[in-house]
């Protein structure tokens, strides 16, 4: 199942062989069933991109979204992206 192009470590290797042979078993217990769904959905909504936005910012406040998004480790679209869907959702003000 590995693909050739990636290069696992010996721990991810170790996970690939456990959860290939068997040694992984889904939990399906109520409450991880509703994170799943919850999750899911999550990911659908913000890996789906259908729309275009332009816009001007301050330069320097986009420098230093940019490096928030760097400490983040993610890139800075993806954080405004995520920003504003907590925005519309009511999770932030």
């Amino acid at each position: 199942m590995s693909n050739p192009f990636i290069k696992l470590d010996t721990y991810e290797r170790e996970i690939e062989s456990a959860f290939e042979s068997g040694a992984y078993q889904s939990n399906t217990n109520k409450k991880n069933k509703a994170l799943l769904k919850k999750l899911k959905t999550a990911t659908n909504n913000t890996l789906v991109k259908n729309a275009t936005v332009n816009f001007r910012v301050n330069k320097f406040d986009l420098m230093r979204f940019k490096a928030k998004a760097h400490e983040r480790g993610i890139p800075y679209q993806t954080l405004l992206a995520s920003m504003i869907r907590q925005y519309v959702t009511g999770e932030k003000v």
